[in-house]
């Protein structure tokens, strides 16, 4: 995209995208984590019919709420072009992506279950790697053809790999759970308990949204552009990190269920030794030579070298500290962890409207840094201070 279409595309496509993922977040209202919670007991045990209603009343939940927050995203397209922007071509954007503020969800929550069931690798391939890799041929073909194309392409591509994504993953639940039979009423889906699990990750979304909004209103939509190309290289690292925390994520749930303290820290080190092991090369690369990497996405990107470099260390904190705020989910400390979210993305949202306009991306940064650090410093303290419980340790 950057070679076709420039940072000003970028950037309004980064707006469009980064929109989607915060209303998808508010659509799945941490059901795909209640799921984590709830199932695999169920499953151990075969109560399948059972397992199979908590799901569906979850999966109708996000539905319909996906589909209100979708209708959302396309009113709200042409206010936030226009009055914040000052591109219309925001709009296209967002209203074609919106169709994913409701598939996003509900392919977590599928894939939650087939985690749940013990199908880690599938449930990777349609989240993780499915849609999006449909999407990046989809791209690369349109690129190497060489011709004068939409840039519209990119949010339909996308919309288009998270409807295979879905119907695929529709069809593994159904193997999981057995046939059709409704031997237990449709349970109700824990709202309460689901939106304490959000609200901190929608904390977080939220804040990587006002600051991509702040760069876009205060400097334009190209260093928007070029800002979230340096947050995507950086991304990768992320990815290694979302990917040991949603493995982790059972593991984490049986060790905080059984209060084995001492096996809930054992795979964070674990989590977090790898994962560091695997993301160190790319974010040396990135602190080492950060205006070779951001030239391979054209000239104009290069203006976010140093950029880059901060974002990069934050990355490196965030992938050794390991699945510390999971870990605290299990053990049901939503509100410590929601509590820490917001002082954390408040400093570095504070950090940005103070910064970027003197320093520009460079300030833009620099939040994020310290949002990464308050984030996840404080969150390994918490794990390590609690107490351990000697008898489910021994």
């Amino acid at each position: 995209m950057a070679q076709m279409f420039g940072a000003k595309i970028i950037g309004l496509y980064q707006i469009a995208f980064t929109t989607m993922t915060l209303l998808a977040g508010m659509a799945a209202l941490g059901q795909p984590v209640i799921m984590v919670r709830q199932l695999p007991t169920l499953l151990r045990e075969n109560r399948l019919a059972e397992a199979r209603e908590r799901f569906r009343g979850s999966f109708r939940f996000v539905a319909d709420l996906g589909i209100a927050l979708a209708l959302l995203a396309a009113a709200i397209s042409l206010p936030m072009a226009t009055l914040l922007i000052e591109d219309t071509g925001l709009a296209s954007f967002i209203i074609a992506i919106a169709p994913a503020v409701l598939l996003l969800p509900l392919v977590r929550l599928q894939c939650a279950l087939l985690r749940c069931h013990g199908q880690v690798r599938l449930s990777q391939s349609l989240e993780g790697v499915g849609y999006t890799t449909f999407a990046m041929l989809v791209m690369l073909g349109l690129w190497q053809s060489g011709g004068n194309y939409n840039p519209l392409f990119a949010p339909a591509a996308l919309v288009t790999g998270l409807t295979m994504s879905l119907a695929t993953g529709a069809y593994f639940v159904r193997k999981s759970l057995g046939k059709e039979g409704r031997s237990a009423p449709t349970a109700r889906p824990e709202i309460a308990a689901g939106a304490w699990v959000a609200t901190a990750p929608l904390v977080t979304l939220a804040g990587n949204w006002l600051i991509l909004l702040t760069i876009g209103a205060m400097l334009g939509a190209a260093d928007a552009g070029v800002f979230r190309t340096a947050v995507q290289i950086c991304m990768l690292m992320e990815l290694i990190n979302t990917s040991f925390a949603t493995m982790a994520g059972p593991h984490l749930a049986f060790a905080a269920g059984s209060r084995d303290t001492a096996r809930l820290r054992r795979i964070i080190l674990v989590a977090g030794g790898i994962g560091i092991a695997l993301a160190s090369p790319l974010g040396l690369l990135a602190i080492m030579a950060p205006k070779w990497l951001l030239g391979l996405f054209g000239p104009e990107f290069v203006s976010g070298a140093e950029a880059l470099r901060w974002i990069a260390v934050g990355q490196l904190v965030n992938v050794a500290a390991g699945p510390v705020g999971i870990a605290l989910v299990m053990q049901k400390r939503e509100r410590t962890v929601l509590l820490v979210e917001i002082g954390a993305t408040a400093c570095g949202l504070l950090t940005v409207f103070a910064l970027v306009p003197q320093w520009g991306l460079t300030g833009a940064s620099l939040g994020v840094l310290i949002a990464v650090a308050i984030r996840n410093l404080t969150n390994a303290a918490l794990v390590w201070m609690a107490r351990a419980d000697p008898e489910a340790e021994a």
